[in-house]
């Protein structure tokens, strides 16, 4: 391989002609490198060889041109006219250095002029937009977040970024931003303009240098409309679902968002069930179907626009469910019908204070569920006035009870309740303040079979239903007992009512054997002088000559099917009777002291066995 044809294969090199021993070159060229301008041509300065092939020689003792041939070198013929600013594609220069004194005696070097493409960046790059939290018209803001949009998502280690204020500054590559990852704007609430200078990073002498730029955007957080600032949602509990724990409920927390947002459509508003969900970026996913964890409960929200929800301003309301009124669900208001058609009037003022159940509410009576629902007090009924029913029978009225503390907007918390109007058959043949229908003690719709006191007159037409001389109007309203009027009197607590009971005092002497001094009555007979009857007094148990103690056994107790008296006289009476005062077995003892009962045929409950005189004895049946 001869000396030229190695020259060329390695280029920036020198090969002598013509001169043995000159050494005309000093230092080999350099490649040069420029700008691509226009489709792979670039101007090149191939003069920048000079000083570099002529070294510490004197220049004014050489010639040095340019060719773009060996042979127009060696011959020194067309050389390249302008070579400090030489337009070409890629191509291979030769650098002819001649003495002055002598033309003839010259080298020659070879080097290559490459064109080097700009960088391939991005001219449109979008705002970069930074939220003024703190409204004091300054950002901190990371200007190399722009760095992917900048190279077109290109590795960054193939180019140095620098980011400057102004363009001549990028452009001559001087005074770049030296804290890009955290850059505060020059002046407050001005939007900025960042010029951002990329050059490659191949190490050439002449590295090609991209300028582009992007806005700096100053955003501050919307604001709150005034009447935003100043919103809870408060519900009544609602009772049409069986809530567990109560005060758990569904809000809609986008009720009052156009008092937030002030109707801007162009805002949104995002809520947040806690500070720590706001922090976290935790959103309520359904705002307008809530239920609430506590109560009350701090809902967060922030408003911010669309496009830039980052930027967002922070508020709270609260959420609160109050409680309703605990009224008595469903009460019965029973009334006579003495004429048989259907209709009576009834006093509703005296249910008041039973639906109320203890609490402070008020109270209004409607005929229609829908009526009771609005609530107007003009079509309310006055309970003042007696109501006269106008379904016959059975009429339900519907009572919106109002809470006094619970309250919302000035409307009260409420709950419906039912009151049923019952139109009873009130007929009383015998005059003894009991119904006819309430003498039907078995149930079975005949009042014929219900004799208490075994007389052979029905209930229904006795007076006196136990047989104890006390008429059954003064057992069922206490007279004699100090007892005020009730619906279920029992002077013993033996469960058996005194009207249907033979010993209302439960001491052992029938009632009918109280009447100490003889006067047809149990009524006016107080031996102690107490103010009560001794038929009710069971600290007074005279009947002196045919009263004893019982002090006879019963065992087993509770018994299935036999129950055995133990300590009875030959031919004492035994009688078995129920909590009615109604005889269910009668014996005559004709055996010894021990006599056996079959009770096998008595359904399960309590009884009472006396004996002869003596007090009676309770046993279970079960």
């Amino acid at each position: 391989m001869n000396k030229l044809l190695l020259c060329v294969l390695i280029l920036g090199c020198v090969f002598t002609t013509n001169a043995a021993s000159l050494e005309a070159i000093e230092n080999p060229p350099v490649d040069l490198g420029a700008c691509d301008e226009d489709n792979g041509v670039a101007t090149f300065d191939l003069t920048q060889n000079n000083t570099i092939v002529l070294g510490s020689q004197n220049p004014a003792d050489f010639n040095i041109t340019y060719h773009l041939t060996q042979a127009d070198a060696e011959n020194n013929t067309n050389a390249i006219p302008n070579p400090n600013a030489y337009t070409s594609s890629d191509a291979t220069v030769f650098v002819r250095v001649e003495e002055t004194a002598n033309t003839d005696l010259f080298e020659i070097g070879v080097f290559n002029v490459i064109v080097l493409f700009l960088p391939d960046i991005s001219s449109n790059i979008s705002d970069l937009i930074g939220c003024d939290l703190n409204q004091d018209g300054f950002i901190s803001i990371d200007l190399a977040s722009k760095q992917d949009e900048i190279l077109l998502g290109q590795d960054s280690i193939d180019f140095i970024i620098t980011y400057h204020t102004s363009f001549l500054d990028a452009t001559d590559g001087i005074n770049s931003i030296t804290t890009p990852f955290n850059y505060t704007n020059q002046i407050a609430n001005t939007n900025e303009t960042i010029w951002v200078r990329v050059q490659r990073n191949d190490g050439t002498i002449n590295d090609c240098v991209a300028i582009t730029s992007f806005n700096i955007i100053i955003v501050s957080p919307p604001e709150i409309n005034p009447s935003g600032m100043d919103i809870n949602i408060t519900v009544c509990n609602d009772d049409s679902v069986n809530e567990d724990p109560i005060g758990i409920t569904t809000f809609d927390l986008t009720t009052f968002e156009d008092d937030i947002t002030g109707g801007d459509v162009t805002l949104m508003v995002s809520y947040f069930a806690s500070l720590a969900d706001l922090n976290a970026n935790i959103p309520i996913a359904d705002p307008s179907a809530y239920t609430n964890t506590s109560n009350p409960q701090t809902i967060q929200f922030t408003v911010s626009t669309f496009v830039f929800t980052s930027c967002a301003t922070q508020g709270s309301f609260d959420i609160e469910v109050l409680p309703l009124p605990s009224p008595v669900p469903n009460t019965e208001l029973a009334q006579c019908d003495d004429d048989a058609d259907g209709f009576a009037s009834f006093d509703l003022f005296t249910l008041n204070d039973v639906i109320a159940n203890g609490e402070v509410v008020n109270i209004f009576y409607f005929e229609t569920a829908s009526e009771a629902v609005i609530g107007d007090p003009s079509t309310a009924i006055d309970p003042n006035v007696p109501y006269n029913n106008s379904i016959p029978s059975l009429q339900t009225l519907y009572v919106r009870v109002e809470s006094t503390v619970s309250i919302i907007d000035g409307l009260p918390c409420f709950v419906i309740v039912e009151v049923n109007l019952v139109i009873e058959n009130c007929v009383d043949t015998d005059d003894d303040g009991i119904p006819d229908e309430e003498e039907d003690l078995n149930g079975n719709g005949d009042l014929e079979d219900d004799d208490t006191d075994n007389d052979d007159i029905p209930n229904y037409l006795d007076d006196d239903d136990d047989g104890d001389l006390v008429m059954t109007i003064d057992e069922i309203t206490g007279i004699g007992a100090g007892i005020a009027p009730q619906d279920f009197i029992d002077t013993d607590d033996d469960t058996i009512e005194n009207y249907l009971d033979d010993d209302d005092d439960g001491d052992g002497v029938l009632t009918i054997d109280e009447d100490y001094n003889n006067s047809g009555s149990p009524l006016d007979d107080d031996i102690n002088d107490n103010d009560i009857p001794d038929f009710l007094d069971p600290d007074v148990a005279l009947s002196t000559d045919e009263f004893e103690i019982a002090n006879f056994a019963v065992y087993p107790n509770p018994a299935t099917s036999v129950v055995t008296l133990e300590n009875i006289d030959v031919d004492a009476t035994i009688t078995v009777y129920d909590t009615l005062g109604r005889t269910v077995l009668f014996f005559t003892n004709d055996t010894t002291e021990r006599y056996s009962i079959d009770i096998s045929t008595l359904t399960n409950g309590l009884y009472f066995i006396s004996v002869s005189n003596r007090r009676p004895v309770t046993f279970i049946k079960n």
